[in-house]
């Protein structure tokens, strides 16, 4: 690097009293960075950041970005953070190797949504298919669905009939906070929009005629998939590790793109742990949908118990995760 960070201030309040916006301050020289580290006060409360300029400054490696998705700035890392997310990241196969990730369709390209509403319905007809976006997902389990007058001639982006009707995995893709990380299961060939992240094994892709599928498909992707059943990758991805692991490295606040979850790690494990996952995320999705609350937490606390086991985490590795994610409860 030509050029390195003396000192950074970064303020998680606002600041200024006419404007609703987060403020950051860096101290940036043109000099050759040399592997010293910079000094960070991270405000967390109005009151320090009124005393800050008296704040008790930490040191920080800024080789730490070079780990980071696109070189974020990552000031919440330390160095226990980095060695457990290397440790997850492991030798593991990437989401991306093992499913094909795609964008829901976009019936329509005007920003108004008018052309998107006419065609959307609380009830079948000839010529539509039952859809759902985004805001109809639970936590496991598709919760709610509508109709969808299906016209690829006339869409925007009507993307191809396969994606929709085989088994999928369906990750939420605008996280208004963390707790929203979700991927819910759909085995009945529901059609949904871009609001959502469409994830299908490479095996169910392999006589799909589509030039993004074509491009990206080979016979070690179809082989590998089919080592791993659906049920598992589902439960690895609604587990707290993986949910720490995008919350240190990619989440923004907002978005979950596809290319985050294309890096997921998804362990390469023998059959009887795939197996106990997978039993697992059947009974949660099972307690989800009879609304049984407790049931579905204790299911989910046993597979982060389990994924924990499969990743090798120490309990004071899971420390460090439950003091970014207090609770490892989902609660309805």
């Amino acid at each position: 690097m030509q050029s390195k960070i003396t000192h950074l201030v970064n303020f998680n309040v606002d600041i200024f009293d006419s404007a609703t916006v987060r403020t950051c301050i860096i101290n940036w020289i043109n000099q050759p960075f040399e592997g010293e580290p910079f000094q960070l006060l991270d405000i967390q409360s109005k009151q320090q950041a009124q005393d800050f300029a008296s704040g008790a400054f930490l040191k920080m490696n800024q080789d730490i970005f070079t780990k980071t998705n696109n070189l974020n700035f990552r000031i919440t890392l330390t160095p226990e953070k980095i060695i457990l997310l290397d440790k997850i990241q492991g030798e593991h196969h990437a989401l991306e190797e093992v499913c094909s990730v795609n964008y829901g369709l976009r019936p329509s390209g005007k920003t108004d949504g008018s052309k998107k509403k006419s065609i959307i319905f609380d009830g079948p007809d000839a010529g539509r298919v039952p859809y759902f976006e985004g805001k109809n997902m639970g936590y496991l389990n598709v919760a709610s669905y509508m109709y969808l007058e299906y016209k690829p001639e006339e869409m925007y982006n009507p993307m191809f009939p396969e994606l929709f009707s085989n088994q999928k995995i369906i990750g939420l893709r605008t996280l208004s906070d963390i707790t929203k990380f979700r991927f819910v299961l759909d085995d009945s060939g529901l059609y949904c929009n871009d609001s959502v992240v469409v994830i299908t094994p490479w095996e169910s892709m392999k006589n799909v005629q589509n030039t993004t599928i074509s491009r990206n498909i080979s016979a070690e992707r179809i082989n590998l998939s089919m080592q791993y059943s659906i049920d598992y990758i589902q439960a690895i991805l609604n587990s707290s590790v993986l949910k720490f692991y995008f919350h240190e490295l990619m989440y923004d606040g907002t978005h979950f793109y596809p290319d985050h979850m294309k890096a997921l790690p998804i362990p390469s494990v023998g059959a009887s742990v795939q197996l106990k996952l997978s039993d697992i995320v059947k009974s949660a999705r099972a307690a989800e949908v009879a609304g049984d609350g407790d049931a579905f937490n204790l299911h989910m606390d046993n597979l982060d118990a389990l994924v924990f086991e499969v990743f090798g985490i120490t309990p004071e590795e899971q420390a460090t995760i439950s003091s970014v994610l207090p609770s490892f409860h989902r609660v309805f």
